[in-house]
């Protein structure tokens, strides 16, 4: 009878553990990536409210003085890092950024810059 309030206070203790670890909010580390010429600058952030949730990724972009309003989208991964976003740039002006997504699905984007402003397009 001592052992089983033993193993049941171990159990409920460990219980506790990752039930407050998992409503924990996890925030990505900033990722930039920027044009050749360094006129556009995408930058990433990403906040994940807990484990089970996917990220809220804000997509940011500006050109030369110009900024557009951020995108926001969501993205299921583990991690959001340079292993999970990817940006390849076309050009100077045009670029694909790719979210590689945990069930092995990726989501991509197409961002456009120009003197008239910037876009970004989901494919």
């Amino acid at each position: 009878m001592k052992n089983l309030k033993i193993i049941s206070l171990y159990a409920f203790i460990i219980l506790a553990i990752f039930g407050l670890n998992a409503c924990q909010e996890k925030s990505s580390k900033e990722i930039v990536f920027t044009s050749a010429d360094e006129l556009i600058k995408i930058t990433v952030n990403g906040k994940k409210p807990t484990q089970l949730d996917p990220w809220t990724v804000e997509l940011a972009i500006q050109y030369k003085d110009r900024k557009k309003e951020p995108l926001m989208l969501e993205i299921f991964a583990e991690n959001l890092n340079q292993e999970t976003v990817k940006l390849d740039w076309q050009d100077n002006k045009n670029g694909k950024i790719t979210f590689y997504q945990q069930d092995g699905t990726t989501r991509k984007l197409n961002v456009f810059a120009s003197e008239e402003g910037v876009a970004m397009r989901e494919e």
